[in-house]
């Protein structure tokens, strides 16, 4: 179960699925990450370019132009450009 998410900068957030590091959360990270990596495969879920699972924290990063419908709309802003 995740405990926390967290902002990792701009394209980026952690799951925290707690600070001890033992079988039981393993296998929450574990499974979070199939259960996410299944959303991308099945085209469910877009924008994100990549999961780095450990052993008690998932980080997911996400491409900002097709995330957040903030995001979004400064690509296609000329004076900020975030996406190119």
């Amino acid at each position: 179960m995740v405990k926390n998410i967290s902002n990792l900068g701009d394209a980026a957030v952690y799951c925290d699925f707690g600070s001890e590091v033992n079988e039981a959360i393993n296998s929450s990270v574990i499974d979070y990450f199939h259960h996410i990596s299944k959303l991308i495969k099945d085209k469910k879920i877009e924008g994100i370019i990549n999961l780095t699972p450990s052993y008690n924290k998932l980080i997911i990063n996400f491409d900002l132009c097709s995330t957040s419908s903030m995001s979004t709309a400064a690509c296609g802003s000329t004076a900020t450009p975030l996406c190119v």
